[in-house]
């Protein structure tokens, strides 16, 4: 998911004055999951993934390019990183404290929307590692990480519809949470035929 350039500009300007700047060489990892959340990051140089512990693998979620700002978002309850994030390349990264943050209170704003919205995003990521070993233990590491790579993401509100009837791309779903009703006919001749509920594929 992209950073909003107006969020982006503002993260810039107080880097620019208040950030250390870190070098990293490939496979060093810039934080680990369980290390403690202190601060947001903007990638200067290099390429990184973001890593997902899923048992005894880590899985490659997603690769960021220079620019990018990534973290977890300061709201949350947990004080600790739940992803790891880990260089691809040789990288320069700026580090900007939540502490220093928290005292512009536009860019701290607008900065916890988007790391609540990149955390909210990782969590729909690891529900689907997750669902998907629960489903098919015997998935491999490297299935998941291209499936993770080539899905897209979808939040339905109650009663929203997904799709109608003869109209269904020829693409899998999967459902990661909640429950869909299936109904058959169409505009008020519609009949309820049937249930899908979290961790059942279908078409």
């Amino acid at each position: 998911m992209n950073i909003d350039p107006e969020i982006a500009h503002k993260l810039d300007g107080v880097a620019a004055q208040e950030s250390t700047l870190q070098s990293f060489e490939t496979n060093e990892y810039i934080f680990r999951a369980g290390e403690p959340n202190t601060g947001c990051y903007r990638l200067c140089s290099g390429a990184i993934t973001i890593v997902l512990p899923a048992g005894e693998d880590e899985i490659s979620a997603i690769d960021l390019l220079p620019g990018y700002w990534f973290g977890q978002s300061p709201s949350e309850k947990e004080a600790t990183f739940s992803f790891g994030v880990r260089c691809t390349a040789p990288c320069s990264v700026e580090r900007l404290s939540w502490r220093v943050l928290k005292q512009t209170e536009a860019a701290n704003r607008s900065a916890t929307n988007f790391f609540d919205a990149l955390s909210h995003h990782i969590r729909t990521i690891q529900i689907l590692i997750q669902t998907f070993r629960k489903t098919y233990p015997e998935i491999s590491v490297e299935f998941l990480e291209d499936l993770i790579r080539s899905a897209n993401f979808m939040h339905l509100d109650e009663n929203q519809l997904l799709y109608e009837q003869g109209n269904c791309a020829q693409v899998m779903y999967f459902l990661l949470s909640g429950k869909i009703d299936v109904y058959v006919g169409a505009g008020q001749d519609l009949n309820r035929v049937g249930e899908i509920y979290h961790g059942e594929p279908f078409s």
